[in-house]
């Protein structure tokens, strides 16, 4: 069975809350306020809470499908199950949501993808997830996984390497074989082990 990945960006926000009621903001301040972003290597000292909220999100979703069951119908007949993830490439997390194909995708099939994953991050799953407060000891972090603009993107893998200038377009048989030997290099990092379910230790 076929897989294909969707990459998308992500924010991280940490807020202080008894620091920010002592200044009078807490309960009236901008949650996602400029201010409170926070670099990615910040977040990768907390990732203890964002693994727990991975598994927490994760248990609450259908096992086999995941959130492939609100797909579109068109779509569901070639996409058995659709899971959202989290992952580290370079020094950056991104959203990575990972789908079993039964059939390949066309074009418009996969351009109809895209938004339907685009709705998930801004109002569906990721408005959600962006709600929930990862507390980190006296500090509270939110996950933005969506915001309006061109800083925005979704890519499959493939875009999403080239964005990132690990594949260039190979031109000789030479350049296939050395990009088959660096790709390993490039590996992302999944910030938590592999889920099992039903009590089985992780």
């Amino acid at each position: 069975m076929d897989t294909l990945k969707l990459y998308s960006p992500l924010e991280f926000y940490l807020h202080d809350p008894r620091e920010e009621e002592r200044n009078g903001e807490y309960g009236m301040y901008d949650l996602y306020d400029k201010r409170y972003i926070i670099p990615h290597d910040e977040a990768w000292e907390r990732q203890d809470a964002l693994d727990l909220a991975l598994l927490r999100d994760r248990d609450r979703m259908d096992a086999e499908r995941g959130l492939a069951e609100y797909l579109p119908a068109e779509l569901r007949e070639k996409i058995r199950s659709l899971f959202p993830d989290i992952e580290y490439y370079g020094n950056y997390f991104y959203c990575a949501a990972t789908a079993e194909l039964t059939a390949p995708l066309t074009e418009a099939e996969l351009a109809k993808l895209k938004d339907w994953w685009s709705g998930q991050l801004s109002d569906g799953w990721g408005e959600s997830f962006e709600q929930r407060e990862l507390v980190t000891g006296r500090e509270v972090m939110y996950v933005v996984p969506w915001w309006p603009g061109d800083m925005f993107y979704i890519d499959t893998e493939r875009e999403f390497r080239r964005r990132l200038g690990l594949e260039p377009e190979p031109r000789t048989v030479h350049d296939w074989l050395r990009q088959g030997q660096e790709r390993t290099k490039y590996q992302p990092r999944q910030i938590r082990r592999t889920f099992k379910h039903h009590g089985e230790e992780l």
